[in-house]
């Protein structure tokens, strides 16, 4: 007789989309992962080593958000400053109605910075967030304002 795991519908998560938002070194991507209960999720990816290795960063935090988290979200600003280059590289990206904007600029203090939309049961909040100088800034910054998001809707 076959086992069958008693999975609930939160740890169902797939990733739906992936989209490369810079595709030079520092590789960045942003992964959007759905939960069986509708929840949408967003997470960030970022690697110098290849867009492949961001792509997979990005598609694991999305769905790990997706299963802690009971509220959907999605990302609508990143501000990502490497740590790794002389000059500083930051990358500023809004996204909208699936569609994004990408700035480059030069900066001195390597931080990330995100903001956030958030809603459940037919409420919306908005959350920021701002990390410096540590690693995965990217992802503590994301957690931190979806963090903040829950906390507003409960």
């Amino acid at each position: 007789m076959a086992q069958h795991e008693n999975v609930s519908n939160r740890d169902q998560v797939e990733v739906e989309n992936t989209v490369y938002v810079h595709e030079k070194r520092p590789y960045i991507v942003k992964a959007t992962a759905r939960d069986r209960e509708g929840n949408v999720a967003e997470g960030i990816g970022t690697s110098f080593t290849s867009i492949d290795s961001a792509r997979e960063e990005a598609s694991e935090r999305a769905q790990n958000l997706a299963r802690e988290y009971d509220v959907g979200f999605e990302v609508l600003n990143l501000t990502y400053n490497s740590p790794f280059l002389f000059r500083k590289l930051t990358i500023d990206a809004s996204f909208r109605d699936g569609e994004f904007e990408v700035k480059r600029r030069t900066s001195f203090l390597p931080k990330a910075k995100v903001r956030v939309s958030g809603h459940k049961n037919g409420k919306q909040r908005d959350a920021s967030s701002r990390v410096l100088l540590q690693p995965g800034m990217e992802e503590k910054a994301v957690k931190s304002a979806v963090e903040d998001v829950a906390a507003q809707l409960r």
